[in-house]
């Protein structure tokens, strides 16, 4: 799979419209921040999207929350 920028992996899977993403470009050109930090700053996806979004493109895991990550596993019995 070739390496897809995040606003068009979000654009194509139908998660952002065009002027969606047009408008937060603008506002990453204003506020030089990562466009996914963007995009969940204004409202225009939430931050599991944007997880969701970046695990699909790089094909990772993400831990989220390590804490939860452990409950699932007895640790005392590895």
């Amino acid at each position: 799979m070739a390496y897809m920028r995040l606003g068009d992996l979000l654009l194509s899977s139908g998660v952002i419209s065009h002027e969606q993403l047009e408008r937060a470009l603008e506002l990453q050109k204003e506020s030089k921040e990562r466009l996914g930090d963007v995009l969940v700053q204004s409202g225009i996806i939430t931050e599991q999207q944007l997880i969701e979004a970046l695990r699909a493109r790089d094909d990772v895991t993400i831990l989220v929350d390590e804490a939860e990550y452990l409950r699932k596993w007895d640790v005392d019995k590895l």
